[in-house]
Order: C-alpha cells, then structure tokens, then sequence
C-alpha cells in the first residue's frame, strides 16, 4: 500500500531518516491521523508528506510506506477503539498531546 487514501485505521506507517533507513513508525487512525510516540505520545495529523506536527507547523517524519497488519473481521474495530481508549486515558496529562 503507498497512498494515504488507501489506507485504513490499524495500518501501521512506516517514516524514513534522509539515508533511506526506517526510523519512526505509528498507527493510523481515523480522519488522517496516527498515534505515535515522538518525545511523548502524540496525535497528530498525517498526509502524503508524513506526520505534520502542529506545534512546530511543520513535517516532523517523511512517510515511507504504509502496511496493513490487521486482518477484516469484526474484532478489528474493538482493538482500535481499546488502542485509541487506552492511548488517551493512560497516558499522563503533561505527556500526551492530540492535535486536531
């Protein structure tokens, strides 16, 4: 899978340093968005580019590719939804940030 419009919540996007070597990678989520941990644990917006961080207005990860690793059945839903849950209300206050 290449295209951001292809992907599904649960696919897995992998970034890339300016060698060519993976050195990021986060879970899609609904609406362009992907959880990933970059300092503390963040939501933030992704596009074609990679992961545009609002406090620095600006691409902080160049996106490489994007993998599905979830299977389509029913359960799928559940383990995003317990993902998304636990991200946001396990995470302290002062290390989680979501941007919208």
């Amino acid at each position: 899978m290449s295209f951001i419009e292809e992907s599904e919540p649960g696919d897995l996007a992998f970034f890339d340093d300016k060698e060519g070597k993976i050195v990021h990678v986060g879970m899609l989520l609904e609406n362009h968005r992907i959880i990933h941990a970059h300092g503390k644990v963040r939501i933030d917006r992704v596009d074609q580019s990679g992961i545009f961080n609002s406090e620095l207005q600006a691409h902080s990860h160049k996106l490489r590719m994007i993998k599905k690793v979830w299977p389509e059945n029913k359960d799928r839903n559940a383990v995003l939804l317990s993902i998304h849950y636990l991200a946001i209300y396990s995470a302290p206050s002062s290390n989680f940030f979501i941007s919208i």
